[in-house]
């Protein structure tokens, strides 16, 4: 038992460093899914807007035939 608790004192530090290491990455990929979100919303609202275009000039057309 003793060694696994060195074993573990041990790897802690490093365990923790690891941590701090990882956080710019994570950050990253945060940032990341950030953009691609924000390009997805920007193309969702693009769709959106070309919908409602087709649907008002839809209604043009059948209220100049009636």
């Amino acid at each position: 038992m003793a060694l696994s608790r060195m074993t573990t004192r041990s790897t802690r530090p490093d365990a923790e460093g690891n941590s701090r290491e990882a956080q710019p990455n994570l950050e990253q990929k945060l940032d990341q899914i950030l953009a691609v979100l924000t390009e997805a919303n920007q193309k969702a609202k693009m769709a959106h807007e070309a919908i409602l275009s087709l649907s008002n000039a839809g209604d043009w057309v059948l209220s100049s035939t009636i």
